[in-house]
C-alpha cells in the first residue's frame, strides 16, 4: 500500500505534462494559421472618396480625401501632366438572408467592401483634371455618344413630332401623324368610311350606312317616274295611262312638264 501511494505524485506529474505540451501544440498551430492566413494588399480607396473629389483640387487635397498615396504612376510629362493609379472598392453590406428582399435589406447590416477596380487620376498643373475607372473607360464612349445623340433629337423635336389627325375613324387620318392636333373630321350621322377610299382616294370620303340606306328606301310611283326623266333632259319615255278606260299615248308627259 505505500509503495502504490508513492506511485500517484508521478502519474500526476506526468499527466500534467502531457497537458501542457497539448496545449503548446495546439498554440502552435494557432500561431501557424493565423501566419498563414495573413496576406499582403494594395492600399485601397472607396467610391464614396472618389465621388468627393472636384476638378481643380489640388494634388495634395487629392491625397488627403482619397487616404491613401496612388498605387502606381501611370505618367508624369513635361507638360506638367501626371498620372496616377489608385485601386478602390466598392461598399457593400452583410445581411440575413430573408432581408433581401425587404427594405431593411437596402443599407442596414455590417458595413463591407467588395470588389477591387481601378482608377485614373490625371493631374495638370499640379491640379486634379479628370478621373475615369476602368469600368468607365469601357462604357464612357457608348455613353457619350447616347447622349449626343439624345441631344440632337431635343434640337430637332420638329423632325420628330408631326401633327395632324391620328385617328383612323377620321376622314382625314394621317397615318404620319404622331401628334393629334384636334383636326380630326368626321362623317355625319347616317353615314360611315367609304372603304374604296382606301383604294381610290378620289372617292366620297362617307357613304349612307345600311341604316340609312333602308330608311330611304320607298316605292316608285308613277309621278317619281316622270320626275326623274324630267331631270335627265334629254331622256324619252313611252307611257301608257289608264284614264277612264281609256289608254294615253301623249300628253301625260306635256302635262308634267308644265307642272314642274
Amino acid at each position: 500500500m505505500h509503495k502504490q501511494n508513492e506511485s500517484n505524485p508521478g502519474k500526476i506529474l506526468k499527466h500534467l505534462k502531457m497537458k501542457k505540451n497539448t496545449h503548446f501544440a495546439l498554440l502552435s498551430v494557432i500561431i501557424s494559421i493565423m501566419f498563414v492566413s495573413c496576406a499582403t494588399i494594395p492600399q485601397f480607396t472607396t467610391v464614396e472618396k472618389l465621388t468627393s473629389l472636384k476638378p481643380g483640387m489640388k494634388k495634395d487635397k487629392v491625397i488627403e480625401l482619397l487616404g491613401i498615396y496612388p498605387w502606381d504612376v501611370y505618367a508624369m510629362q513635361a507638360d506638367a501632366c501626371e498620372a496616377y493609379l489608385y485601386r478602390y472598392k466598392h461598399p457593400a453590406h452583410k445581411i440575413l438572408f430573408f432581408e433581401e428582399s425587404k427594405e431593411s435589406g437596402l443599407t442596414r447590416g455590417g458595413q463591407n467592401y467588395t470588389g477591387k477596380e481601378y482608377a485614373k487620376v490625371i493631374f495638370r498643373d499640379n491640379k486634379l483634371e479628370t478621373v475615369f475607372s476602368d469600368n468607365g473607360g469601357k462604357d464612357y464612349q457608348p455613353l457619350v455618344f447616347a447622349m449626343e445623340d439624345m441631344k440632337d433629337a431635343c434640337d430637332n423635336l420638329e423632325g420628330l413630332i408631326v401633327d395632324g389627325c391620328t385617328d383612323p375613324n377620321s376622314i382625314n387620318y394621317d397615318p404620319d401623324a404622331n401628334m393629334d392636333d384636334g383636326s380630326c373630321e368626321y362623317c355625319e350621322c347616317g353615314y360611315i368610311l367609304n372603304p374604296e377610299r382606301e383604294v381610290n382616294p378620289n372617292c366620297a370620303p362617307c357613304i349612307p350606312s345600311e341604316e340609312t340606306k333602308r330608311a330611304n328606301e320607298k316605292e316608285c310611283d308613277n309621278c317619281d317616274i316622270i320626275e326623274r326623266v324630267i331631270e335627265q333632259g334629254n331622256s324619252s319615255l313611252d307611257i301608257r295611262l289608264n284614264v277612264g278606260g281609256h289608254q294615253e299615248r301623249e300628253g301625260s308627259i306635256e302635262k308634267a312638264k308644265r307642272r314642274k
